[in-house]
């Protein structure tokens, strides 16, 4: 199948629509720990909040979406590289059970609910967002590794999401 002109603009337009939407949603919440809305950041009582780092992810990936789409490629990749950074320093921090300080850099408060550690996404949220950073890093020419990473980020999501509606907090916490 060969990809028109008038594809490729339908699908950019789309994947902007998506990153708008994935930094907004990243733009909300680190307003909510701005502000101290427990009600932005946690929006179910039972349910873990989104931490700071965690959204600060969502909105340099969304931001490397809006990028990719159109065709800033370098920009793409900044932000794609700074989304794997922080996602890699918390996942490095479960690994070798120390505190970098960056879970709690940006905020002066935690909720603890359904959280091992003050202000630090969860391992799963790790992998997905250095997953991510792969993907907004790699060039068209490894089209196929963006397809697999892109497929292990979907599985992994909804893995959590069934540990939510199951309530396993094992499955979308990872049971750390």
């Amino acid at each position: 199948m060969k990809i028109t002109s008038t594809d490729e603009s339908r699908y950019n337009f789309v994947a902007m629509i998506c990153g708008i939407g994935v930094a907004l949603l990243g733009l909300t919440v680190i307003y909510g720990w701005l502000i101290g809305s427990h009600e932005i950041v946690q929006i179910n009582d039972s349910f873990a909040p989104m931490q700071f780092n965690t959204a600060l992810c969502f909105v340099f990936s969304g931001m490397g979406i809006m990028a990719w789409s159109i065709y800033k490629r370098t920009a793409s990749r900044f932000l794609g590289l700074l989304t794997l950074l922080v996602a890699a320093a918390t996942l490095c921090q479960y690994i070798f059970v120390t505190d970098l300080g960056i879970d709690m850099l940006f905020q002066s408060e935690a909720i603890m609910v359904k959280t091992s550690h003050a202000g630090r996404m969860a391992p799963n949220t790790s992998l997905c967002f250095i997953l991510t950073g792969l993907v907004l890093m790699l060039t068209r020419a490894h089209l196929s590794a963006r397809l697999g990473f892109s497929g292990a980020i979907l599985l992994l999501s909804l893995l959590a999401f069934a540990g939510y509606q199951i309530d396993s907090e094992s499955i979308y916490g990872w049971g750390i």
